[in-house]
């Protein structure tokens, strides 16, 4: 096996990390929101519709530097007095990005 073989193997076998957030939809309903880091950005699908795709140097500086909000698609990160907040109207009702979900995520953007 060459390098170059090694280094497809690795590439093949490499998958983005994912986060999953608890949050609440527009009918008051529990629902999974699944965080996708990619290279280059970052996707927020809930179940098989994607909300919105971040660019990635954005959203570590939404994270690290507590700008106040960054919207994408349907999504909005709001950072409130009571911590941050997911959103999307009429798909979901604000959400806190509980302190465990949000530091895996400024961890994944490292």
């Amino acid at each position: 096996m060459t390098g170059a073989d090694v280094n497809a193997a690795s590439d093949a076998t490499w998958r983005p990390p994912r986060l999953h957030v608890t949050v609440v939809d527009s009918a008051a309903r529990g629902t999974v929101l699944e965080i996708k880091v990619k290279r280059d950005v970052v996707e927020w699908w809930l179940g098989r519709r994607c909300l919105a795709v971040f660019d990635k140097e954005q959203l570590r500086d939404w994270v690290q530097q507590r700008v106040s909000q960054i919207v994408s698609g349907e999504l909005a990160l709001v950072h409130t007095r009571l911590g941050p907040v997911v959103e999307a109207p009429g798909v979901l009702a604000p959400s806190p990005l509980t302190p465990m979900p949000f530091l895996d995520l400024r961890d994944a953007l490292a």
